[in-house]
């Protein structure tokens, strides 16, 4: 069966290799983490450069055999990429405007620039009594551990699930909004298509231990988000930009 982990990473791969330019044989990412995204992409479509700002992220992505680098953007220079991809990482880096520029210059002609963020800022209280509800229904063993350290176990024991999800996100410093995302995209690129996507399963696949029922578990609430998202139930959080130049 597969991962918990890897569930969070499948769905992020079948969006960006979907978008990838065709013939796409180098590629950036922005904000690699611990590299899961760019070891799967460089195993199965191109050689993939990644960077992010936390040496021990770039220490983890390496150790997938990820050629990662400890960078800061909008800095990093290293010529010309197919596709630039910035996997829920866009709405940390400042100055927006500049990173969203300098990913414009760094790509090749055909070449894009693939973002998967959120928007925290359109969590209203149905969503966010949703979320508390279905993580409600996860027994208390199927998490890492008891101390309320994810946001998931915090969302979970909330008095008030909408003003946790404020103040959870609040204490990360300024998060650019999706507006703001997709301004400053609209501003360097000639063509932005967006979409929305599930995004609170990603806070459930950071909090549950490993094994068969976990991963049964979030399978389940993926599906179920998605669903109640096509019902208009709750608000989709996730959002999602493919950039080109023409």
């Amino acid at each position: 069966m597969i991962a918990v982990a890897d569930i969070a990473t499948d769905f992020t791969l079948e969006f960006v290799r979907l978008h990838l330019p065709p013939g796409s044989v180098r590629i950036l990412e922005v904000g690699c983490g611990d590299g899961a995204v760019a070891a799967r992409l460089e195993r199965s479509t191109a050689a993939v450069v990644a960077i992010d700002a936390d040496e021990d992220s770039v220490r983890a992505a390496r150790k997938r055999g990820v050629d990662a680098r400890r960078a800061d953007w909008p800095e990093f220079e290293d010529g010309v990429f197919d596709a630039v991809l910035f996997v829920r990482s866009l709405h940390h880096i400042s100055p927006l405007n500049a990173a969203v520029r300098r990913a414009a210059e760094h790509l090749s002609p055909g070449g894009r620039v693939i973002v998967e963020d959120f928007a925290f800022d359109t969590c209203d209280r149905r969503t966010a009594q949703w979320f508390q509800d279905r993580l409600r229904r996860i027994p208390d063993e199927s998490f890492k551990s008891a101390d309320g350290h994810s946001f998931a176990q915090r969302a979970r024991s909330a008095a008030d699930p909408l003003a946790a999800w404020r103040e959870d996100h609040a204490r990360h410093g300024k998060l650019h909004t999706a507006a703001e995302l997709r301004s400053a995209l609209d501003g360097c690129f000639d063509r932005v298509e967006e979409w929305t996507a599930p995004y609170l399963f990603r806070y459930v696949a950071a909090a549950l231990a490993p094994g068969e029922a976990q991963t049964a578990a979030l399978n389940t609430f993926l599906k179920d988000e998605r669903g109640t998202i096509e019902n208009r139930a709750i608000r989709p959080i996730g959002r999602r930009y493919v950039a080109s130049l023409e």
